[in-house]
């Protein structure tokens, strides 16, 4: 019994290594949720092109509009998180600035499954830099 129980007791909390943009790797829960959060555009110049940059940022996972998971972003823009169980959930960039959008995105974890949930977020309002 004991036995059976330490076998369901390591399904339960196992990782996948996934590598990230920045050559690292994150270790997170499967089923699960992970991605880069990153920002395209210029916060400040316009008529700029900017190359995309991570975001350090809060990351909430909600489902039926309740919060059931959040972590935070690493310098490389990259998060990992588990879910309860499959369903389908929204991943929302909790943090940032008034000036940045970051569309939600809605993705569908199966049984045994870690799913890349990656989100660009636009920088919206920019304002022209003064000398």
């Amino acid at each position: 019994m004991s036995r059976v129980l330490a076998c369901i007791g390591a399904l339960t909390f196992a990782t996948v290594a996934v590598t990230t943009t920045a050559g690292g790797a994150i270790n997170h829960p499967v089923p699960g949720l992970y991605g880069t959060v990153t920002a395209v555009g210029c916060p400040i110049v316009t008529g700029v092109q900017c190359p995309a940059r991570p975001v350090q940022t809060g990351v909430r996972v909600e489902q039926a509009g309740q919060t059931v998971a959040s972590t935070n972003t690493n310098s490389a823009g990259d998060y990992a998180v588990g879910v309860p169980s499959p369903g389908v959930y929204t991943v929302v960039v909790a943090g940032g600035s008034s000036f940045m959008t970051c569309p939600p995105k809605r993705v569908k974890v199966q049984s045994g499954q870690s799913v890349q949930a990656n989100i660009t977020c636009h920088f919206g309002q920019q304002r022209r830099h003064r000398r």
